[in-house]
């Protein structure tokens, strides 16, 4: 399935949770990557099995942890972006 970053951040800005693929998409990252978030004692990102499973293997990952981590790239980006003082 094809996902659409700004549908995806919709998604999560109302509650819902997400595919790892979708939140891949959204944050600019592998769907390897966020499955990593997702794994460990503390991991990154939040997860559940996904309701309609493939092959059981798919997990959703939690709205709230989708925007955190999108809201403090874009403020790091926009940091990075200032200009120095004279």
């Amino acid at each position: 399935m094809d996902y659409d970053a700004d549908t995806v951040e919709r998604t999560v800005r109302d509650g819902k949770w997400v595919p790892i693929q979708a939140a891949a998409v959204l944050l600019g990252r592998t769907r390897h990557t966020i499955w990593r978030w997702t794994q460990g004692e503390k991991p990154k990102l939040r997860s559940r099995p996904a309701a309609n499973p493939r092959q059981g293997r798919d997990l959703e990952v939690h709205p709230a942890d989708v925007v955190r981590h999108l809201d403090e790239w874009r403020a790091r980006r926009a940091a990075a972006e200032q200009p120095l003082p004279e």
